[in-house]
Order: structure tokens, then C-alpha cells, then sequence
């Protein structure tokens, strides 16, 4: 077994042990980033970044865990059909927020999200823009500069240098 195969075998359990044990780590990390290896949750933090930060300084690559967030929010939408209809037609679900950009955390989660969204661009370029502007949002996030709002796509990214090994 070769040393991704053995990688993409041990994600697949923690991903299960997650699955397995979900009630029990809301209740244990509620509104709380966990970290996941080998079966076992080896850090958590009140944000993302908190947590990848720990990690570092406990020399466990932040590339090799399984992270998640313990939401307890959810927001409630009104799904409604078009034309009339009575208020016990009306149907509610409840979602949680996610933003992609909080989960880019590394190169490699940045590299490996442009290549899936390469792969399932439909041939306009349009998934590959949004996901560039994704990456540039959390590069800065990273680098201190805090959440942009619609950030400038240049050609000249920052992320460029590291597309060049990419096969889409």
C-alpha cells in the first residue's frame, strides 16, 4: 500500500469515526472546530484558524487531520412554492451557514478544491473564477489581512505559481 493510499485509508476512518460519534462531539464541542487522527480528536478551538495555529505548535500537520465545526445555529428559511397557498403549506427547513473559505486552511486544501472545481466547471470558466476568489479570501484570512469582500481576480495571483503542477 503506498503511503497516499494508506492516508486516503486512514481519512476514510476518521471520516466514519466522526459519522459514528457526531451526537457525542456536539454535545462534548459545542460551536467548536475539532481536529481528527486516527480515530481520536487531537485538538479543538473556538475558530478554525485557533485550531490549525494549535496544531502547528504541537507539530501535527493540519493537512493530515480531519477538521470539522460543531455548529449548533442553524438559520430557518421559508421554502415556498410560487402562486397561492395556505401558511400550513408553507414548508420550513433549518441550515447551517457554511463558507467554504473557513475550510481552506492549507495549500493543499486550496490546490485540491481548484482541481475539483476544475473538473466540474461546466466549460465557462465560472466555478474556476469562484473558486480563485474563494482562495483568495481565505489566503488573506491566513495572512492576517482579515475577510475581503469581492477580491480582485488578478492574473497575476498568488496562488499562480502554485497552479503550475495542477492537471484539470
Amino acid at each position: 500500500m503506498t503511503s497516499t493510499e494508506a492516508r486516503i485509508e486512514g481519512h476514510g476512518r476518521d471520516v466514519a469515526y466522526y459519522e459514528a460519534h457526531y451526537r457525542e462531539l456536539l454535545v462534548q464541542y459545542p460551536d467548536q472546530w475539532i481536529a481528527i487522527v486516527d480515530q481520536e480528536v487531537v485538538g479543538a478551538a473556538d475558530d478554525a484558524f485557533e485550531l490549525v495555529a494549535e496544531l502547528k505548535a504541537r507539530g501535527i500537520p493540519a493537512d493530515k487531520v480531519l477538521r470539522r465545526h460543531m455548529g449548533t445555529g442553524s438559520e430557518l428559511l421559508i421554502l415556498a412554492s410560487q402562486g397561492r397557498q395556505t401558511d400550513d403549506q408553507a414548508m420550513t427547513k433549518s441550515f447551517t451557514l457554511w463558507d467554504v473559505t473557513e475550510q481552506l486552511l492549507t495549500k493543499d486544501d486550496m490546490l485540491l478544491y481548484l482541481q475539483a472545481c476544475a473538473n466540474e466547471d461546466p466549460g465557462d470558466g465560472s466555478l474556476i473564477l469562484a473558486a480563485l476568489g474563494d482562495i483568495e479570501v481565505s489566503a488573506a484570512r491566513l495572512q492576517g489581512r482579515g475577510r475581503v469582500s469581492n477580491p480582485p481576480l488578478q492574473s497575476e495571483s498568488a496562488v499562480q505559481p502554485e497552479l503550475a503542477g495542477i492537471s484539470v
